[in-house]
């Protein structure tokens, strides 16, 4: 992000403290906390010297090009590792979107995965085998599934199945599971 005259522009001012505030929360550094009012006031100078004291910055509180730069770069690779990774969404077109017997395609090898590690918690369906083929077993782990987790048992999947699917398996890696 190009450095534009923070000290003079509401908008970067409330993104600078924006970014403050999130690097506070992510390193747990409580000084580098500030609340986004757009205003460079002396939290802010203050949050600032902090945060060019982890940088090897001269602490002179003023946002600087260097101190922006930093502050941007610091963001952006601390973001990287804390920001929730992003899902999939197989089911975007509307009300006919659904995996079901007989298709072949990389989205069945995907369930297919996501059922076995699944599996290590309900253990109420055989292991499958992974490959891209919506067959009977599929069709069968996935009933087993949605009559565990109160769905009607169809063997069908489509965006309720899936959606439920997604945090069960959310719920298996946080446990351990996935790796």
């Amino acid at each position: 992000m190009a450095y534009i005259d923070i000290n003079n522009d509401e908008e970067r001012i409330r993104q600078m403290q924006n970014y403050l505030r999130r690097l506070s929360r992510w390193t747990g550094d409580l000084a580098l906390y500030v609340r986004e009012d757009g205003v460079y006031g002396a939290n802010t100078k203050s949050a600032v010297q902090r945060f060019q004291q982890t940088q090897g910055i001269l602490p002179t509180g003023e946002a600087d090009r260097a101190t922006w730069e930093a502050l941007c770069a610091a963001h952006d690779k601390q973001k990287e590792y804390y920001e929730d990774s992003r899902s999939i969404r197989p089911f975007q077109g509307g009300p006919g979107d659904q995996i079901e017997m007989g298709e072949r395609s990389n989205l069945v090898c995907i369930l297919k995965i996501m059922l076995n590690e699944i599996k290590l918690f309900y253990d109420c369906y055989a292991y499958l085998p992974l490959n891209h083929k919506y067959d009977q077993a599929t069709a069968g782990a996935v009933m087993e599934f949605q009559r565990v987790v109160g769905l009607e048992p169809t063997g069908i999947v489509d965006k309720r199945t899936w959606n439920r699917l997604a945090e069960e398996y959310d719920l298996a890696v946080k446990e351990g599971g996935a790796q």
